[in-house]
């Protein structure tokens, strides 16, 4: 799915970053947080490394799963999948037994909606929903109540001359959509018809930041299709996640999530999308249904003994 677009200035990741929905830390002082909560976190891949040394490594806590990091062939990308991995199960840990030095006993399964194949597709837990996404430079985990739809996605917003990641796969199952990077505003050609829905366009055409709207509405729109677990088996363009307010006044309002618009795609309008504040130089969103508040939980509460 990423390589539907290659790259956005980083201006626009910097107003993403600047206006983006408050996220809420969660550490040792914090209140109970209510039932009914999505936590997640992000990491750079490195930094989730570490965490896990104390733990056995990567094949201690992923098993067999660490295996498949062999068949991505930028090195880059082997690390990030490792770490989105691992990060998950740190997560998932953390929220169902209170410690994630337990995240080797998570069991994390998969199941493909498309070919039924159980080595890819919408990850699940049991006793929690959970979601996990990737850049080179920084993985993002999500783990909710379970029996919510849920899904995430974190974009890295690159800088002219940078090398683009399309092409590295996703974790909504494994695979890239059939568009060729193009120079169309740092996006791929006909992005704009693939991706956006008639009201989409329309709002960028009145907006002064056309760019920043494009970030936003992809990674709303893959954490929508990891939710749902069709991922692009649904054109983009069939959802509106884009609200009118965006394009007027403040953008990504604090505390604020929007309703999905897909008349035609039942589960998908059932999800509320927001977009978190991920540093200068990514993007993310978080789609949910019911739209529950949420909770980071730094790496430093989920390394051994940290939590």
């Amino acid at each position: 799915m990423k390589s539907l677009r290659r790259r956005a200035a980083t201006t626009a990741a910097g107003s993403i970053a600047a206006g983006s929905i408050a996220a809420v830390r969660e550490d040792a002082a914090s209140a109970a947080a209510p039932r009914g909560t999505i936590r997640y976190a992000f990491a750079a891949p490195a930094e989730v490394r570490a965490a896990v040394a104390a733990l056995g490594g990567y094949p201690a806590v992923l098993g067999a799963e660490a295996g498949r990091a062999a068949g991505l062939r930028v090195a880059a990308d082997a690390e990030a999948f490792l770490a989105s991995r691992a990060l998950l199960r740190l997560l998932a840990a953390y929220v169902l037994t209170g410690s994630a030095a337990s995240a080797a006993l998570v069991e994390i399964t998969r199941r493909c909606g498309d070919c039924g194949a159980a080595d890819h597709g919408k990850p699940e837990a049991g006793g929690a929903a959970v979601s996990l996404s990737r850049t080179r430079t920084l993985v993002m985990a999500a783990v909710g109540p379970a029996g919510t739809m849920l899904g995430i996605d974190v974009e890295q917003v690159m800088d002219a001359g940078q090398d683009s990641e399309a092409g590295q796969g996703t974790d909504a199952g494994e695979g890239t959509a059939p568009v060729r990077p193009g120079p169309v505003g740092g996006f791929v050609d006909g992005f704009d018809a693939l991706a956006l829905s008639p009201a989409e366009r329309a709002l960028l055409a009145a907006s002064p930041n056309p760019g920043l709207l494009r970030m936003a509405a992809w990674t709303a729109k893959e954490a929508v299709l990891k939710a749902t677990g069709d991922g692009l088996r649904i054109e983009p363009h069939r959802l509106t996640v884009l609200d009118p307010a965006l394009a007027a006044g403040r953008l990504f309002p604090p505390e604020a999530a929007f309703p999905v618009s897909a008349p035609d795609l039942p589960a998908a309008k059932a999800l509320w999308v927001r977009w978190i504040g991920a540093g200068p130089a990514h993007v993310a969103a978080l789609a949910s249904a019911p739209a529950l508040p949420a909770l980071e939980v730094p790496l430093s509460g989920l390394a051994p003994g940290g939590g």
